[in-house]
């Protein structure tokens, strides 16, 4: 009985247990709904439900990438520094293999605005075009406005300036369309940046004028401040340093917090422009005690007053923060070469798109008739192979039975005349063994190929069945005896420190055959049979032999 009521407990704790696990997914999957429902409108309560979300109840993969996707969105949104790109990746991964478009978007916005942080602008814009693709698909015109935004800031990175306006004007359209009024004036002063680095600086005043007036209608002082700031470096352009300094002390009364250090070196640029030195004297002061680096000079200030050695100083001190605000005309034609450049990219990539499937066809012919051609080159390597070795084989049996007959004319004829039959056939001369040489040469050029090996044992059999034979010594100093009246005789009859190993070395020395038919005859490399050569003629210089110079005529 008690075993029953056991398992009973097991089964009722098994279904409880279930129960809270599918309620914890439930409330997991309206965490995230709801996070997503205020992200656009408060993307900081947003960020608060996404990161009490428990991440462990994540049951499906479609609730993992929409936490990757939302936790992102938040962390972005609120400026929280973190590296999001495998979270991202994976959400833009999934919602591909969904076809999602809407997210996929959002996935695509923030994986470019990743690489475009990182300074990867040709990712960026790869993966921004794509986003803004889809946000006009879907008809998201506000987020179409967001992704303009990005792509133009992408291209003022890599100064394609008039790319940058279409973009901010696209931009700047797109917010219209969504009725979004505050995202729409903003954008306007993107806008006016961009105009500003085509050098069309006036032209940008007028709409950072027009924006100013459009937020202090609406109130909105971050655009108001924005639209003052913009308006400073146009003025700047412009050598305006009154106006400049007029709109620092505008932004000052409408958020003092703006200015900071480096809004106080601009100031001081300005101070000093301007001619009014006692103030950026003061200001520049206090930026150096501060530990700040001074981009502005007061070398006119001190050289009117007549201190040479500071105005000397303060203008060392000087960098080129004006140089990089005021080449507009250089600017302007390095982003006409980068957007002339940018197009021949895209041109080159949609060729390359377009040209896949031909690609992979011309691959396929070509494989085929490539090992057409390999088996086609094989067959014919080995046949003028085989035609080549039996032309040696030929020429070389030819040598065998010279060297047979000269043998058997010497060992078996000498009743016939032996001085004639000498004179005949021991001349060591070198056409005496010509075929047998190339054959050598042969052998030794081919011997390292693993495609030759038959070749160079059928080789080896020829030259090592004559060249190796126990009487070919004997018949080379026959030979050079018969010539040289006894030479050799006379040398092994005399007590000499010659070895056997000398006295092999030296017939074949003597009997004509190339070097390289010697190295192989005493397998070893050329090297070393030049370096055994003349260690034998040292040898041979230092013996008391009458006749060691024609010995070592012969050895020349």
């Amino acid at each position: 009985m008690s075993h029953i009521f056991h398992s009973i407990f097991l089964i009722l704790a098994s279904l409880i247990l279930l129960s809270s696990c599918g309620h914890r997914e439930d409330i997991t999957v309206a965490q995230l709904l709801r996070a997503e429902a205020v992200m656009d409108e408060h993307p900081d309560s947003a960020l608060t439900i996404i990161m009490a979300v428990d991440s462990s109840a994540l049951a499906t993969p479609a609730d993992s990438a929409l936490y990757n996707l939302l936790l992102t969105q938040a962390q972005v949104k609120n400026d929280v520094p973190a590296d999001y790109l495998e979270r991202i990746s994976k959400a833009e991964s999934y919602y591909r293999r969904q076809q999602d478009k809407p997210r996929l978007m959002l996935a695509l916005l923030y994986l470019g605005e990743y690489y475009y942080n990182h300074s990867s602008y040709e990712e960026a814009i790869s993966i921004l075009l794509e986003a803004e693709k889809l946000a006009i698909e879907t008809g998201n015109r506000f987020y179409l406005g967001l992704i303009d935004r990005k792509i133009s800031a992408t291209y003022i990175e890599v100064f394609s300036f008039v790319e940058a306006v279409r973009y901010a004007q696209k931009a700047v359209d797109a917010f219209s369309a969504a009725g979004n009024e505050e995202y729409w004036n903003y954008e306007r002063c993107n806008l006016a940046v961009a105009i500003c680095n085509t050098g069309q600086t006036s032209k940008a005043l007028e709409i950072l004028d027009s924006v100013s007036a459009k937020a202090q209608e609406m109130q909105d002082t971050v655009t108001i401040v924005t639209a003052m700031e913009m308006s400073v470096s146009a003025y700047m352009n412009l050598n305006q340093w009154e106006d400049a300094i007029r709109t620092y002390d505008s932004i000052h009364k409408v958020d003092p917090s703006f200015i900071t250090d480096y809004e106080n070196q601009r100031l001081a640029i300005a101070y000093c422009n301007a001619g009014q030195f006692d103030k950026a004297d003061s200001l520049i002061n206090r930026l150096a005690r501060g530990g700040n680096r001074v981009y502005a000079s007061l070398h006119p200030y001190y050289e009117a007053k007549g201190d040479y050695r500071q105005a000397y100083l303060s203008l060392r001190k000087q960098k080129s923060y004006m140089d990089s605000i005021l080449r507009v005309a250089a600017l302007e034609k390095v982003s006409r070469a980068q957007s002339q450049f940018e197009e021949l990219e895209m041109e080159k990539k949609n060729l390359t798109i377009r040209n896949q499937r031909l690609m992979l066809t011309l691959i396929i012919v070509c494989g085929i008739f490539v090992i057409a051609g390999l088996a086609a080159y094989i067959i014919a390597r080995r046949r003028k192979l085989n035609q080549r070795l039996n032309s040696l084989v030929m020429k070389y049996n030819l040598v065998l039975r010279e060297l047979e007959a000269s043998a058997r004319e010497h060992e078996g004829l000498e009743e016939i005349g032996r001085e004639h039959d000498s004179c005949d056939a021991s001349s060591p001369a070198p056409d005496r063994f010509a075929t047998l040489n190339a054959v050598c040469d042969e052998y030794y050029r081919l011997r390292t190929k693993q495609s030759a090996q038959q070749f160079i044992k059928r080789i080896e059999s020829l030259i090592f069945s004559t060249i190796k034979n126990p009487k070919f010594n004997s018949t080379i100093f026959r030979d050079i005896d018969a010539e040289h009246d006894n030479l050799i005789s006379q040398l092994q009859e005399a007590k000499t420190p010659l070895t056997d190993n000398d006295f092999s070395l030296l017939a074949l020395l003597c009997s004509g055959l190339s070097y390289t038919a010697i190295a192989i005859v005493l397998d070893t490399s050329l090297p070393t049979m030049y370096v055994r050569k003349s260690r034998l003629k040292a040898k041979i210089a230092a013996l008391d032999f009458p006749r060691k110079d024609e010995l070592l005529e012969l050895l020349k």
